[in-house]
């Protein structure tokens, strides 16, 4: 159980000095509880099935994370 404004995620930084790549992301977010951080008290019909849309765990690069929010 969360109290309110708090929440945990697991920020992931890539470091391979000897493989560096350009196009590789090299930050990744892994949140367990994502959709629920975007429950509101009273949520309007359109807004709940945004929030159907979202995935309940989101595991992928900070920037896709940006595009979602």
């Amino acid at each position: 159980i969360y109290n309110a404004g708090e929440h945990q995620y697991i920020d992931v930084i890539f470091d391979d000095t000897m493989h560096r790549e350009k196009h590789l992301d090299r930050r990744f977010i892994v949140d367990i509880d994502f959709r629920s951080q975007f429950q509101i008290a009273r949520p309007t019909h359109s807004y709940v099935n945004v929030l159907k849309a979202l995935p309940p765990a989101f595991i992928g690069s900070f920037g896709k994370l940006m595009e979602i929010i």
